[in-house]
């Protein structure tokens, strides 16, 4: 199965560069990192990050039949590391640090922690695009006035109900191999959620005011529920 996933997931950075013209950069560094995740990642860590990429790259194309449209060939680098650079580093360390033998009984911690931020990744792509998809009213998360789809800091029903629906059906799935409890599967995605409200708060704020970039507001959003869920 994980080597099937493999191959599919090289099979869809082929789609993203002959379809949706993605950097040949960035597709590369897709390349390097399915690999690594091939060879080094846990099962529950492969198969997270796949799930992500599948679920993100259903939504993605859906706008592009639908709309014509995709900001996917703008995707550089560095929109991956701000976005994923923590899961993967988690990802990275999981088995060195399992290696241990004091450590090795925080392997459900760490896969915890690993799927609220992968969640949350989904969380905030799929309120951003189903929002903008839909083209539903949106209106600013600080002053609740309204706003154009894909402003900093904007909400809307539809971006936010598509959002807890996707980050739902990504946990729903990931039962499948990570086991964990009902308190558990709950403070996970509501954690994620709160990740992409708050990744909406600073857009309205820092980011509007060209304090932070978009990118450096995906990473603090996610670096900070990070953090919270880890002391809980």
């Amino acid at each position: 199965m994980k080597l099937l996933l493999f191959l599919f997931s090289l099979f869809m950075d082929w789609i993203l560069y002959s379809v949706f013209k993605m950097r040949i950069k960035t597709i590369i560094f897709c390349v390097i990192l399915e690999i690594t995740a091939f060879i080094a990642f846990s099962n529950a860590a492969f198969y997270s990050f796949f799930l992500c990429f599948f679920i993100i790259g259903i939504i993605k194309l859906l706008r592009n039949v639908l709309f014509g449209c995709s900001d996917v060939s703008t995707y550089k680098i560095s929109n991956f590391l701000y976005s994923a650079g923590i899961p993967i580093f988690i990802s990275i360390i999981e088995p060195i640090a399992l290696s241990f033998e004091k450590l090795s009984t925080y392997q459900h911690s760490i896969e915890l922690l690993l799927l609220c931020c992968i969640a949350s990744i989904i969380a905030d792509t799929s309120a951003s695009e189903i929002g903008q998809m839909t083209k539903s009213k949106t209106y600013s998360i600080l002053t609740f006035k309204k706003v154009k789809p894909g402003y900093d800091g904007g909400i809307s029903f539809f971006g936010t109900f598509g959002s807890l629906i996707t980050t739902l059906i990504f946990l729903l799935v990931s039962s499948c191999y990570i086991t964990y409890n009902n308190n558990e599967f709950l403070l996970v995605y509501l954690f994620s959620i709160l990740s992409c409200m708050l990744d909406s708060v600073l857009g309205a704020s820092l980011q509007k005011k060209k304090i932070i970039s978009n990118e450096q507001t995906n990473f603090i959003a996610i670096a900070f529920t990070f953090t919270l869920l880890f002391f809980i």
